[in-house]
């Protein structure tokens, strides 16, 4: 019975998570009598923001709105989540995911190998550091 409140008149509740997400929802239609939302994006993207460090936004997701989560298998090429719960929780918990996934901005910096070891620090004391200090910062290098 909540399902119309997500896609909202016309559609226009869904079609603009989907604009300002990119990603797929597939809400079963009232005669399925399914409690579901399947949410399918990019992977990375569901693993860094919605999952969290060592899975916390999940776990603040399901405290808050007692809904859970069902992820594919590291090893499983699928970009689908589905969320169980009580359907009168699904759309906050969706909303949480939302504000979640949103609430990280990605950028890339080209920095020249000699600079890496300042960057980083000795045993890693300047890279933990800005990690400690701002919870939400990720340092990932690539080759």
């Amino acid at each position: 019975m909540y399902h119309p409140f997500i896609i909202g008149p016309f559609n226009e509740t869904v079609n603009q998570i989907i604009k300002e997400t990119k990603i797929r929802i597939n809400i079963p239609p009232a005669s399925v009598m399914k409690n579901e939302l399947t949410i399918a994006g990019e992977k990375e993207a569901v693993a860094n923001y919605i999952i969290g460090p060592p899975g916390q936004n999940i776990q603040e997701i399901l405290q808050e709105t007692n809904v859970s989560f069902d992820l594919p298998p590291p090893d499983v090429q699928s970009d689908t989540i589905t969320l169980r719960g009580e359907q009168a929780k699904l759309d906050p918990a969706l909303t949480l995911v939302y504000s979640k996934a949103n609430s990280v901005k990605t950028e890339y910096m080209d920095i020249p190998s000699w600079l890496h070891k300042y960057i980083i620090g000795k045993k890693d004391a300047n890279i933990k550091h800005v990690t400690r200090d701002l919870s939400k910062v990720q340092v990932k290098a690539f080759k």
